[in-house]
């Protein structure tokens, strides 16, 4: 069996030593004296080679598989074939099937990009497949590769893998397609250019001249020309009718033949069902019995059909020689005999290899067969049909195919026992234990705590965390009253991950906390996966010190394990991190690296947040049509992956792009968008996000309406601010700053900016602490727009160039332009004092205004021009030393000690003593207040 039962590495990926080698032979297409020659046909293929790719797509039935098994005989070229079925909807799985039929070239092709395909991580999908076309110009002749039965692969990656393929095929290289559909390829662009050749159903069809030979000629059948006329056109030149048609007027006399024919109609599907009643009831008893009762195997070979059929080794089966008096092989079993009878009856059975051991039945005679099958005997004895075929199989460590047939007799226990020993081996790289999971009852599902555990991991991809936390408590519960606590890792590190989904800090913190009391030895591997979550927790909590620590920690761990997929989630974390920290410019370049990084990974959650975070930078930076681009890019990507749920962030920005772009109408409904997807989600964070989001469109649009019209915004916003009931001057807590901050812009807003004062002083000191940076502009500019409520010009400015000060570096725009006409104001205030910030980056805020924002502020009385003597405090006792000065203007642009200790080669110790030096000459306590008074004091020019 090693050559031909599939099994896998213990990256989940096949091995290339076991690979099915039936699906890389050229099938038989049935006796050289019954196939119909179609020399019109094999010439455009002929033709075609010229080209980059032959598609031969028509529906089933139309003898696309035998032209091209036709034309390999003549072709000048050599020829490779790799028969398609779904299992191969696995990108890895196809590419080594694939390398493994260009190995029918050439025996040592590929080896390098095998090695790759079967490590735990697989690589990225284009190189490898650049590295694939440079070996095939380099090392193969010319030759043609079949790709057959195309319409069965539906996996997005590959399709993209084969376009890449189409796009850069060497010319030594010819690709062929049969297919009952086309495939999503760029079709059109080959077709404009001359690149493609199309055989379709209506090229297919048997001409009429056509159809007089197969009848008298192939098939020896005494008919009329009227009668084949006729039976042309019924059948509509259908390949499978008209076979159908010859095998049923086989036997019958002249009057029994045109009986026949006057009574045949219908559609093919009817054309069908009756013509393979008559075949199966003209054959003999044993046969009929074979045909329905193997009817359930998706491949068979002799030693099956006798498990499936109860037979013995060596046994005897009723009447067989007198049904097969003609037979030369010799076999002990009872099975092959059948299958060589009906083989050679020409009975719609398909050889898989050249030693004619393994065979399926045409599709849609079998899909006949297990109709009638279970017709005649129910559905009780056809599933101990299939508990025999999945008893066989498992025998013969097939235990994929095992499974399949344990879920289609409804053997469910024999289904969940099997599952849960391959899960593991097959998590990373292959959906079967997806399927197979759904296809299993719910309630066997909850008997299995490993079960539950693994369809979690499914169901939290699709956003479906209600049933996740039932069958997370159900394994939880089911742990407990057994002895094997050890499981009980797996629950939490789920839960954990589903925190992290959900933006539930929290949740992810705790549970990562709980899983790594119960480690042992058999549940090391997920160890590097719940330190980066512990680390997750602690960034979603704003203590970016210890998530960077953690996150450290966690990559030697994930590097020792060789646990790539935990270090791509690491990676993922960095572009967040820095973001966080305000490095608006390191985060976009470490978010555009991490996409390339992922390629063609499965790795959708990981790419549609990198996406949305790129589209956020980009708005940040006023480049509109960009960020929309890559938030559409991310909603394709959610769209297409059914990871829609995770898309919530990415039409918070789009909300706030319409809502640049001056188109308020969409913006609300994607707000709108956006809240369903929280509420799908559920969890508490989704909903904040989302409301804060709204009350800040609310407000903008209550400042840019119409006087009428203004009120409407502004008090939707605070009633949704007299709903939060939360105490301003209570304790912090880290998941309730964007509630917090919303809060502050509604009190702003209603002219209240005393509390708002309050609470974004201890918002801020707890921002800098962590060196939450990027919050920190955010809160600067609202203190500076709460000071000019407050009509207190000079603090409003001051906190306004500290912002600015940081702000500048990373080239921000729309955290200022966002705010609307006050903060206009501002900026223009601030842009008519001298030597205050930069000026360029002044007039390139001032100018990323709404043009009527502009005319707004020119048509009204231009504001105060601020005199430096009204503004600076007074001058220094004792100066600030060169070193003092070079910290004060490392502090300004938010560097942490340890960093400004880098940047200029001192100890961190050494920094602290400094600072404390500096806060003593200016008379402050804190950094912030630093900053600003040196602003003030023109000791931090703009630059």
């Amino acid at each position: 069996m090693a050559d031909t039962v599939l099994s896998t590495d213990r990256s989940g990926h096949p091995a290339a030593a076991s690979l099915l080698s039936t699906k890389l032979f050229i099938p038989q297409a049935g006796q050289l004296h019954d196939i119909l020659p179609r020399p019109r046909l094999v010439e455009r293929l002929q033709a075609g080679l010229s080209r980059r790719l032959t598609l031969v797509s028509a529906p089933a039935g139309f003898g696309k598989t035998t032209l091209v098994t036709e034309w390999i005989p003549h072709s000048p070229r050599c020829v490779s074939w790799y028969s398609l079925d779904e299992a191969d909807n696995d990108l890895p799985r196809f590419l080594t099937y694939l390398i493994a039929a260009l190995q029918m070239l050439k025996a040592d092709f590929g080896q390098e990009a095998l090695a790759a395909l079967q490590a735990p991580q697989p690589p990225a999908i284009e190189p490898l497949l650049t590295a694939l076309l440079n070996e095939i110009t380099q090392t193969l002749p010319e030759f043609a590769l079949v790709l057959d039965d195309y319409h069965l692969l539906h996996l997005q990656a590959i399709h993209a893998a084969v376009a890449f393929l189409l796009n850069n095929l060497p010319p030594t290289m010819h690709l062929i397609l049969t297919s009952r559909a086309d495939p999503p390829l760029p079709l059109a662009r080959l077709r404009v250019r001359g690149q493609m050749t199309e055989l379709r159903a209506a090229d297919l069809r048997f001409t009429l001249d056509e159809a007089t030979t197969f009848f008298q000629q192939i098939k020896a059948l005494p008919l009329p020309a009227a009668q084949i006329k006729e039976l042309e056109r019924r059948t509509e030149g259908w390949s499978a009718g008209l076979q159908l048609a010859a095998l049923s007027l086989q036997g019958l006399d002249a009057a029994g033949m045109a009986q026949f024919i006057r009574d045949f109609t219908g559609s093919h599907h009817y054309v069908f069902d009756y013509l393979a009643e008559e075949v199966l009831q003209q054959q003999p008893e044993e046969v009929q019995h074979f045909l329905l009762h193997t009817s359930i195997l998706s491949r068979m070979c002799a030693p099956l059909c006798d498990a499936v059929l109860g037979k013995a080794e060596g046994g005897g089966m009723k009447d067989e020689k007198e049904i097969l008096s003609g037979s030369s092989s010799f076999s002990p079993h009872p099975s092959s005999f059948i299958l060589e009878y009906l083989e050679h009856a020409n009975l719609f059975l398909i050889p898989l290899d050249e030693r004619r051991r393994w065979y399926r039945y045409h599709h849609l005679f079998a899909d006949f067969l297990r109709q009638r099958l279970t017709r005649d005997i129910g559905q009780a004895r056809v599933n101990e049909l299939y508990r025999r075929a999945r008893l066989w199989h498992e025998q013969h460590d097939s235990v994929e195919e095992a499974i399949n047939y344990a879920l289609a007799g409804r053997d469910w226990a024999g289904a969940v026992k099997l599952t849960e020993q391959v899960a593991t081996s097959l998590w990373s790289s292959s959906r079967y234990l997806l399927n197979w999971l759904e296809s299993l009852p719910p309630e066997e599902i909850e008997q299995s705590p490993d079960l539950c555990i693994w369809y979690t991991t499914w169901l939290m991809l699709g956003g479906e965390f209600n049933r996740v936390e039932k069958l997370l408590d159900t394994a939880e519960r089911l742990v407990r009253a057994s002895s094997q606590l050890s499981t009980l890792a797996g629950v939490y590190v789920n839960r954990a991950t589903a925190g992290f989904l959900r933006d539930d800090a929290r949740a992810t913190f705790e549970n990562a906390r709980q899983a790594m009391t119960y480690f042992d030895d058999e549940n090391r591997f997920v160890h590097p996966r719940v330190t980066e979550l512990l680390a997750r927790g602690y960034f979603m909590q704003g203590e970016l010190a210890e998530a960077e620590r953690v996150w450290a920690e966690t990559i030697g761990l994930a590097q020792a394990a060789g646990s790539q997929r935990t270090l791509l989630f690491v990676r993922a974390a960095q572009g967040e991190l820095q973001r966080t920290r305000g490095k608006l410019r390191q985060a976009a370049q470490l978010d555009q690296q991490l996409l390339q990084l992922i390629g063609e990974r499965p790795a959708d959650v990981i790419k549609i947040k990198a996406l949305s975070r790129l589209a956020s930078l980009h708005y940040e930076w006023n480049q509109l049509d960009q960020a929309k681009e890559y938030a559409q890019q991310a909603l394709d990507l959610a769209g297409q992956t059914r990871r829609e749920v995770f898309a919530r962030s990415v039409y918070l920005t789009l909300a706030r792009i319409y809502g640049a772009l001056g188109e308020t109408g969409k913006a609300f409904e994607v707000i709108e968008q956006a809240k369903a997807l929280a509420q799908r989600m559920g969890g508490n964070y989704p909903t904040v996000e989302v409301n804060a989001s709204q009350v800040r469109l609310w407000l903008a649009h209550s400042a840019s309406s119409p006087a009428e019209d203004a009120g409407q915004g502004l008090t939707a916003a605070t009633s949704w601010a007299e709903a939060q009931r939360l105490d301003l001057d209570g304790e912090l807590f880290y998941e309730d700053q964007l509630t917090h901050l919303a809060l502050c812009r509604v009190l702003i807003a209603r002219r209240r900016p005393d509390p708002a004062l309050r609470l974004l002083e201890r918002l801020l000191t707890s921002a800098e602490t962590a060196g939450r940076m990027g919050e920190v502009v955010e809160m600067l500019v609202l203190k500076a727009l709460a000071h000019q409520a407050h009509y207190q010009t000079n603090l409003a400015l001051a906190a306004l160039i500290q912002a600015l000060s940081l702000a500048k570096p990373e080239g921000y725009i729309r955290t200022f332009v966002d705010e609307g006409p006050p903060m206009a104001h501002l900026l223009l205030s601030l842009s008519q004092r001298p030597s205050a910030i930069n000026r360029a980056y002044l007039d390139t805020l001032l100018a990323a205004f709404p043009k009527d924002e502009g005319e707004r502020m020119k048509d009204e009385e231009s504001p105060k021009v601020l005199h430096p003597s009204s503004f600076s405090p007074q001058p220094l006792i004792e100066p600030l030393s060169k070193r003092e000065l070079e910290i004060l203007s490392l502090m300004a642009q938010g560097l942490t000690n340890i960093e400004i200790g880098q940047q200029i080669f001192i100890s961190d110790q050494t920094v602290k003593v400094h600072t404390r030096n500096i806060y003593g000459k200016l008379g402050v306590n804190s950094r912030r207040q630093a900053v600003t008074k040196a602003l003030a004091l023109g000791l931090l020019a703009g630059d």
